[in-house]
């Protein structure tokens, strides 16, 4: 069918199909196309990995998932609707049942049953984008709800003080939140129960030193005591720094090599000195610390000191718009990547030279040390002097107090506990959106396939509550479409379908442990189909988010299948969402529908996808734009999503273009992060 525009604008792209958000979703859920062994971890493949193998409590035997396969449906579409049928098709699993025999070397496999098992009838998509429900046709409208990942927070204490929180949201798993109090101490919340502080948490992953801890968090940097003219330092700026190292006497009467004091009244103040110890590790550099160490001629001092990450990119391009750069001190050494040489060095000044020099060798970001030299943050500090515990037993046994009060902790139970509670795939799920965000986030490099929680993530997170705390970064809008996402119809069948098989594995568990004949047993006598189906009907029958298709006109229809919703499992409900949720927000722009939204009570949560819309494989929502090269708009498209905009400019797109594509204004109305 030859189309015509009467659009004004050229349209540069052909308008996508407006199903893709129903047919490409259940796509991806089943995956039909590709062979068995060539699945990716996703949808239903995803669901029966996380579930399988299933052992019993004396591992005699074990459950083993091996491929999945969809039949035929028995009646096309039409009979279905006819006959008050449900259109689907049998679903059906090969599993392997491994049966373990006792020897003096162990558990070895005694006996193995593979079979194809009978799971229970899956709805299946028609090409119209419904499903067919006992005759009668359903839409499964897409649910937009927070994204897992990691988001940082500012409120307001009554007394008016600043206050930063920070929350991991976890596909599956327990929730984490790490607040800052009034006092400027971090606490930990683990599942909204009693809070206890940040640095008892890294004591019980392994950092059990207050050492330790600091150095998870500032760079050690030597500070000149010394009042010289080309490298003047002001008292107030080192005063409050936190000693990195032990300063003994040792450098100086004590130690025969050493060089003699410069001073009589030096050489009478060592005389004074009770104990070789003069400044301890940890211990805070006050005034009488200060004044100690310039009367016995120390001149140098090691602290340890706050450092920021700066994009090497932004200095380029200050460089050559002829700005010169802030004096900078590098914190961290700067390596190749590829060849292992150090670029630059810890206490390099970062010159024009030297930025050049890192970004010829592909170095996009530095850490240097902010403007003071003393750690500018008190809330390490802060959260030290109240944390109860001093070594990693402690802590772990105070943690799993407050998890598990009445329990009586020992150092491997208490281990094993937060091991599992957040670094078993079983038991804690990040999920690919999760894993991207925080990545994203926080500028780290973990695989994808990683959907556990990390060390070095909690340690990451807290040093940007840090990097917040001294004024810089910026915290998050969870009205920004960068923190919401869509579940699409794949996904949620995908969600019922690991709840519908966690009740079969309980069940499966139970027989296998009261079985008492390992001869006798088989997979039929195992497995039970109606646990699934039971499951997958309720959602399909009486789900908030399956609903019967609005058939007033073609195009009430379409607009149906492109829903979204806020409401449903796992979402808001309408007495709870206030009037931010609801409002238009700017990242909405060529993504949702501004106007289009019902009026009452759904108001602002029903919405539609804007027609040039897209969902990627994350579920975030994209748009479309034309790039601009050198001032001439070409006809190259880049699908951008709410957090990726942020970062570029755009022009308004009734901006008037002459014939080659360029601006036919000298300036052009933009926008950017609004």
């Amino acid at each position: 069918m030859k189309q015509i525009s009467f659009a004004k604008l050229d349209q540069g792209m052909q308008m996508p199909h407006l199903l893709d958000i129903q047919t490409r979703a259940f796509e991806s859920l089943l995956q039909l196309d590709a062979a068995s062994q060539n699945r990716e971890d996703i949808g239903l493949e995803r669901v029966f990995k996380d579930l399988f193998p299933i052992t019993d409590v004396h591992e005699n035997f074990s459950l083993e998932y091996k491929s999945y396969s969809l039949g035929e449906p028995k009646y096309s579409v039409a009979e279905c609707i006819e006959r008050d049928m449900t259109y689907s098709a049998p679903l059906k699993a090969t599993l392997q049942l491994i049966v373990f025999e006792t020897t003096e070397a162990g558990k070895r496999p005694k006996n193995i049953i593979e079979k194809e098992v009978y799971l229970g009838e899956l709805p299946l998509l028609t090409p119209l984008g419904t499903f067919v429900i006992n005759g009668a046709e359903r839409v499964i409208v897409s649910q937009l709800h927070r994204s897992p990942g990691v988001v940082f927070e500012e409120s307001t204490h009554p007394n008016g003080q600043r206050l930063i929180s920070a929350r991991i949201i976890p596909f599956r798993g327990s929730w984490v939140e790490f607040t800052v109090d009034i006092h400027d101490v971090v606490y930990v919340h683990i599942d909204k129960k009693k809070k206890f502080p940040a640095t008892a948490l890294l004591r019980a992953f392994g950092y059990g030193t207050n050492s330790d801890i600091l150095r998870l968090f500032f760079a050690v940097r030597e500070l000149d005591l010394v009042r010289k003219r080309e490298t003047r330092i002001d008292q107030k700026e080192v005063l409050g720094a936190i000693i990195a190292e032990d300063i003994t006497l040792a450098g100086t009467a004590h130690n025969p090599e050493a060089p003699k004091l410069k001073t009589k009244k030096a050489r009478l103040a060592l005389e004074r000195e009770e104990s070789e110890m003069v400044v301890k590790e940890g211990d805070e550099l006050t005034e009488e610390v200060f004044n100690r160490l310039r009367r016995l001629d120390i001149d140098k001092v090691k602290v340890f000191a706050s450092y920021t990450t700066i994009d090497l990119r932004d200095e380029v391009d200050a460089i050559e718009r002829g700005e010169r750069p802030t004096r900078r001190i590098i914190a961290v050494d700067a390596v190749n990547s590829e060849s292992g040489e150090v670029i630059a060095e810890v206490g390099d000044s970062l010159t024009d030279t030297l930025i050049r020099k890192l970004r010829k060798n592909e170095i996009n970001k530095a850490q240097v040390f902010v403007t003071s030299g003393r750690a500018e943050s008190t809330l390490i500090k802060n959260t030290l002097l109240k944390d109860p515990t001093h070594t990693d037993e402690e802590a772990l046994k105070q943690i799993y107090s407050l998890l598990r009060p009445g329990d009586a902790p020992n150092r491997e139970t208490a281990r094993q506990a937060l091991e599992r509670l957040f670094f078993s795939p079983k038991r804690y799920d990040l999920g690919r959106v999760g894993r991207y965000k925080i990545n994203q986030r926080l500028m780290t490099n973990r695989p994808a396939s990683e959907t556990v929680l990390t060390k070095e993530d909690f340690v990451a997170i807290i040093r940007y509550l840090i990097e917040l705390h001294e004024n810089r970064g910026y915290t998050d809008d969870i009205d920004h479409l960068g923190n919401r996402r869509i579940r699409s119809v794949g996904e949620l069948i995908a969600n019922q379908f690991s709840v519908g098989l966690s009740r079969m594995a309980r069940l499966v568990k139970e027989r296998m442990s009261i079985n008492t004949d390992p001869e006798k047993i088989s997979l039929d006598d195992l497995v039970n189909a109606r646990t699934v189906s039971a499951v997958i009907q309720a959602f399909f029958g009486s789900s908030q988010l399956s609903q019967f298709m609005d058939q007033t006109n073609p195009l009430a229809e379409l607009t149906h299948k492109r829903r979204l919703s806020a409401l449903g499992p796992g979402g808001l409900t309408r007495e709870r969402a206030g009037f931010e949720v609801r409002d238009v927000h700017y990242s909405q722009y060529g993504r949702m529908c501004p106007i289009e939204t019902p009026e009452g009570p759904n108001i602002g949560l029903i919405t539609s996808l804007a027609c040039y819309a897209q969902v990627n494989d994350l579920g975030f929502v994209e748009t479309p734009y034309r790039v601009v090269k050198n001032g001439k708009v070409t006809a190259d498209i880049e699908w951008l999503d709410a957090n990726r905009e942020e970062d570029v400019v755009i022009a308004q797109a009734n901006a008037r273009l002459n014939e080659d594509g360029t601006f036919v204004d000298e300036l052009v109305l933009c926008r950017q992060r609004g």
